[in-house]
Order: structure tokens, then C-alpha cells, then sequence
């Protein structure tokens, strides 16, 4: 049986798969240590009796494959080329394998040498980082792919760990691959597949997380064979998870895994394999999206694209910062909006994504005082996993309403963009283009025929909702929801253009500021139009919390800041139009990206890779007649 936290977590792009050598002999028929040891005796000291192997040679084998790598080290290559070479053998991989290199792991940690891993992304065409040496940890954040740790090396490479002196000095010369290990298994699930407990390279590598993080911080999904019960009692007191399944299912319980999980996200899968360290593929795979969209409803597949291939990872790799500065504060502030109402308070809860961070990440704290909960977003899956995930740990009663916040006009700026880069036969025309402003202007008076005032309303009783809310609680949404599309339009426009780039910096740097403040134009308008949608159905007296980042500072402060509106401040509008009045302001400053990518990637904004935080204002409205303005 494959549990459903370990399908969610592989899913949502969150979980290390950890390989031993006991997976290379299951599929391979590669042999493990012991066997490993028996073979390359034979080559050197071909009289040698099994029983002396096993008296003589086994008791020290560290000791004794040092003695023959330094008797002949030509010989000693070529013998373990021999025996875990698969290259050479041809077929396509196992069936293990080809599921391993298809679900979108946050990385791979494995102790073996052979190449099965990365011979199986390779006959897939799945992008993978190998990372066998400390030399090549550089390779990280500049090629996109899943990330592949090799611990011990490449049978293939000189310094590979299998001698007693490599053991002696691994501490030493792979401190930094260490700690990419450690950094992993304190963030993430880890499934353990084909090691053994007792296996001394585990349970070093189990005494180095131990060291530093004092056991597991995440579960720890265990697969293996029957095991006595004492031994699990004892490795389950250190979060792991035993998921029995003898040696002849293990290909049925991995074809079953890959079920659950094309199932699990079927509408909602990371397209590309942005592991902890990258968002290169992500931004190529946004490019791939827009290029992909064929008309207004696939607004909603970019933000879908966006919100996995880019947010998720985003917080998945500064979870503590994100946490610290952003969804911690904001649920303390909506917690003392309501913790002043009565009980069973009607919330809606716009934008959730797929894990409702306002509460899922809380415990549920305050949900005992919401009687009924609205999430709305424009992703259907995303919705079902946020409702799913709250009903399932918490006692509340939750309703879903699939919409777009913004009354079409997402959809509209993401048509517009497209057309315009296929259209476009030089960096001129997309000039030409971006400075026009009666196509924005068009993209919203379209919207505003939806009648914004009215949209959320008519999408709540298409869905059977009642309105008439009491507490709203919108993130990020102006900004949010023109990244995707501008985003996607920047790097495919850099892709098409790469030669002009280069040659007319000046005039790249021209449409790129006309692109942003195209942007902050959307967002001006699609602030006021959010308002607008969620006054309509707020309850009089109620209160509307909406939570927004106003610019992009980076930690570099030479490169300035860069605005999310055409002003400073939250856009100015008059809200006595739409029967609102502001009563509260509170600042926060969210730590977005604590650490840079690497940022000499040719051919993508530099920006998206750079250190930064953002101001987030904390707003709140009041649905019915204007009251003293309180800060």
C-alpha cells in the first residue's frame, strides 16, 4: 500500500528518494558489498578458496580493496567496470528505474556506483544534475534537472569512496555534499528504498543527519521486506514509516506509486524538474506554457505552471523565511480579525493554492471559530487539494468556488502578450507594441464588462454559494496574477530575440521597462477590480483583509527596487464607488529569496535569480458606511 502523504509529498515536488545498492541487485542483479568484494578476489587472487574469502578477506574488505587498487589500479578499474558497467548491455531501464526518472523528486540521494539512475533520466530525455564529486557541485543552479547526490562517487571516476583510506578522509573531502544532505533531509519526506538498517554506508550517513539535526526532522518512508517488530519499534521512535512489500511486489508497489501520483496531479504537475537550487527549467517550461496557449482559458494552465514550477519550489527552498516574515504574521493579523467575531464566521479565503498556508501550515489555529469556509481560486486541482487537506486534519466546513479574481482580464493580458510575440518580427515591434496603451486599456474595459462588482457573486451562485461573507481574507492577488503571463512573455521573448539582446542592450533595456510598467498598470487596475468583486459579496459590516507586496528590494542595493504599482504605495481610488472604507494598515516585510542564484544565466532575467524581500501591506476594509481611519 502506498501511503497518501508520501503520493502528496512526491506530487507537490517535496520529497528525497534515498537508493541503496540492494535496488541495483533487485533490478540489475548488481552485486552488493560482500559480492562485490568475492568478485574483485577472484580476479587478483584467483586460488583463493571461498572459504578463505570468507575468513581472510571479508573481515577487512576496506582494507583489502585498498591492497588491490594499489597492487593495480588498471586492473581494479577495469574489474569494477565489468561488474557494475550496465551501459553496455543495452535494453531500456527497469521498470523501477524508468518510474524513479519519471515522478518529479526534489532530489536523489544514493551511496551506489553504477550509473543505473542516471542511465534511466538519460533513456527518458529527463534533464538530471549528477553530482558524484565536490567539483561538480558546481553545476548546480546553472543546468536545470532533477539533482542526483552520489555520495560515494561513479565507479567510473578516480575518487570514488570504496577503499579503507577513501572512507577514512570521505568527512574531509565531501563536507559540502554533506551538507547538501543534510540541508535535504531537514526540509523534506525521504523515501529509503533498497538499504539495508545494519548496512554500514546507512547508517554512517544516518550518524552524520544525526549529528547535526538529531534524527530525522521529516518522515522517513521506509521500504523493505518483513522486519521483527522490536527493530521497527526502535527506527519508528526516529519518524520512520516501515512499508512492507516483499522483494517480489517491489515492481507492482512502484508501478502503483506512479499511478498515485500521475493521479494525485494530474492537473496540477511541475512541468520540468526544478529541484531545490533552480528555477531555470521552470522559467524555460512558463516560456513552453505560453507558447502552448490557444486561448483565454489557458490563463489558468500558466498559473497553474507558475504556481508549481516556481512558487512551490520558491517556498519549499526558503520555507523557514517565508514562514518566519510572511504566513506567520498574516495569520497572526487575519487571527485577530477573528478572534473578535462571534463563531461560525462565513470566510473566504482567496488564492489558497493547493496548501491553504493561512491555516493548513497553522495547526488550524482560529479555524474553530470559522464556521464556513470559501476558498476561491482559479485552479481546480489546486482548490481539491486545498479542501482536502483542511477537511481531512481539521473539523471545518469547506466550499470551493473555481473563478478568476480578476474578471477575465488575466486571461485577456495573456492573449494579448502571446499575440504580440507572434506577431513581432524584431525587438522594434514589441516596442512599438508594449508602448501602445490602448491595448491595456482594451484588455480592461473587456474585463469591466463582466461587471466586476457583480462576478464574484454570479461565480458563488453558479457554485451554490451563499454571499454575504463575513471576513475576507486576498494575498498577493493584484500582483500575483499578471506575473505568469509577463513572466512567460519575458523569457520567450529573450528567446526569440537572444541575437538582438545582445547587440541592442539599449533597446532591450527600453522594452523592458515598458513591459513592467505594463505590468504595474494591470496591477493599478486589477487591485481596485478585486475590491470591487469582493465588496460584492461582503455582508455589511464585514471586513475584507487584503495582504499585498508593493515592491521587490533587492539585497544588492545598487540595483534599486522595483514597483508592483505605478506608485510607491497601494494604487489610490475612490472607495466610497464600491462601498468600502479603509480602517487598518500594518506593515510587513516579507523575505523572499534570502540567498542568490546563480545569476550568469544567459538568456533569463537576472532579477528572478537575485536576493530580495518585499513590503507587504496589510490592509483592511470595511464593507458599509465610512468609520475613523485607525492604524
Amino acid at each position: 500500500m502506498v501511503p497518501d502523504r508520501l503520493v502528496e509529498s512526491i506530487a507537490e515536488h517535496r520529497c528525497v528518494l534515498f537508493v541503496g545498492s540492494g535496488l541495483s541487485r533487485h533490478t540489475h542483479q548488481l552485486p552488493v558489498w560482500n559480492e562485490l568484494v568475492k568478485d574483485v578476489s577472484r580476479e587478483f587472487q584467483p586460488n583463493l578458496t571461498d572459504k578463505e574469502i570468507t575468513r581472510d578477506v571479508l573481515p577487512y574488505k576496506l582494507e583489502y580493496l585498498e591492497w588491490c587498487k594499489e597492487h593495480d589500479q588498471g586492473l581494479f578499474n577495469l574489474v569494477l567496470k565489468r561488474i557494475l558497467d550496465t551501459s553496455s548491455r543495452g535494453g531500456p531501464p527497469s521498470p523501477i528505474h524508468r518510474v524513479i526518472a519519471s515522478l518529479p523528486w526534489i532530489a536523489i540521494v544514493t551511496i551506489n556506483l553504477d550509473n543505473l539512475i542516471e542511465e534511466a533520466f538519460n533513456a527518458l530525455n529527463e534533464p538530471c544534475i549528477v553530482v558524484d564529486t565536490e567539483r561538480r557541485l558546481a553545476e548546480v543552479g546553472v543546468k536545470a534537472g532533477t539533482l542526483i547526490l552520489k555520495m560515494h562517487g561513479s565507479f567510473d571516476k578516480e575518487d570514488m569512496v570504496l577503499t579503507s583510506s577513501e572512507y577514512q578522509t570521505f568527512d574531509m573531502e565531501r563536507h559540502a555534499m554533506q551538507a547538501m544532505v543534510i540541508s535535504l533531509f531537514s526540509q523534506y519526506p525521504i523515501l529509503i528504498v533498497g538499504a539495508g538498517l545494519q548496512d554500514p554506508d546507512f547508517t554512517k550517513l544516518y550518524g552524520v543527519v544525526y549529528s547535526s539535526l538529531r534524527g530525522f526532522k521529516q518522515t522517513c518512508y521506509y521500504l523493505s521486506g518483513p522486519l521483527p517488530e522490536f527493530v521497527k519499534g526502535v527506527w519508528q521512535a526516529r519518524k520512520f514509516e516501515f512499508l512492507t512489500t516483499p522483494h517480489s511486489e517491489l515492481d507492482a508497489w512502484f508501478a502503483n506509486l506512479e499511478i498515485a501520483v500521475n493521479k494525485r496531479h494530474s492537473d496540477y504537475r511541475p512541468i520540468g524538474r526544478v529541484n531545490v537550487f533552480s528555477k531555470l527549467q521552470a522559467l524555460y517550461d512558463l516560456a513552453d506554457t505560453n507558447d502552448d496557449v490557444s486561448d483565454a482559458n489557458d490563463y489558468a494552465s500558466l498559473n497553474r505552471r507558475y504556481t508549481a514550477g516556481i512558487h512551490i519550489p520558491d517556498y519549499n527552498i526558503f520555507t523557514d523565511a517565508w514562514d518566519r516574515t510572511l504566513y506567520g504574521p498574516l495569520r497572526n493579523c487575519v487571527g485577530a480579525l477573528l478572534e473578535r467575531d462571534a463563531k461560525d464566521v462565513r470566510f473566504l479565503y482567496i488564492g489558497p493554492g493547493p496548501h491553504a498556508p493561512l491555516f493548513a501550515a497553522s495547526g488550524g489555529k482560529y479555524l474553530d471559530k470559522v464556521g464556513e469556509l470559501i476558498l476561491v481560486d482559479i485552479d481546480r486541482r489546486a482548490l481539491q487539494m486545498a479542501a482536502q487537506d483542511l477537511t481531512r486534519g481539521f473539523k471545518v466546513n469547506v466550499k470551493t468556488c473555481e473563478t478568476d479574481i480578476t474578471c477575465g482580464a488575466g486571461a485577456q493580458l495573456t492573449t494579448y502578450l502571446k499575440s504580440l510575440l507572434g506577431r513581432a518580427n524584431s525587438l522594434v515591434d514589441v516596442s512599438n507594441a508594449l508602448s501602445d496603451l490602448g491595448a491595456l486599456n482594451k484588455i480592461m474595459s473587456q474585463a469591466n464588462a463582466n461587471e466586476p462588482s457583480d462576478y464574484l457573486r454570479r461565480a458563488f451562485t453558479k457554485s451554490s454559494i451563499a454571499s454575504d461573507v463575513n471576513l475576507v481574507y486576498s494575498e498577493m492577488v493584484a500582483s500575483f496574477t499578471g506575473t505568469a503571463p509577463v513572466m512567460a512573455f519575458d523569457t520567450a521573448m529573450r528567446r526569440k530575440f537572444s541575437e538582438e539582446t545582445r547587440v541592442h542592450p539599449a533597446l532591450f533595456v527600453k522594452v523592458l521597462k515598458e513591459l513592467r510598467e505594463l505590468w504595474q498598470r494591470y496591477n493599478d487596475w486589477v487591485y481596485e477590480v478585486q475590491l470591487s468583486a469582493l465588496s460584492g459579496v461582503t455582508a455589511d459590516g464585514g471586513m475584507i483583509a487584503v495582504a499585498t507586496d508593493t515592491r521587490k528590494e533587492f539585497k544588492e542595493r545598487t540595483r534599486g527596487s522595483i514597483l508592483s504599482f505605478t506608485q510607491a504605495d497601494l494604487p489610490q481610488m475612490d472607495l466610497s464607488k464600491i462601498g468600502l472604507c479603509e480602517v487598518r494598515r500594518q506593515y510587513l516585510t516579507w523575505s523572499d529569496h534570502t540567498s542568490n542564484f546563480p545569476a550568469s544565466v544567459e538568456g533569463l532575467d537576472v532579477d528572478y535569480f537575485l536576493a530580495h524581500s518585499h513590503p507587504v501591506h496589510f490592509v483592511v476594509y470595511k464593507k458599509g458606511r465610512p468609520v475613523i481611519a485607525q492604524c
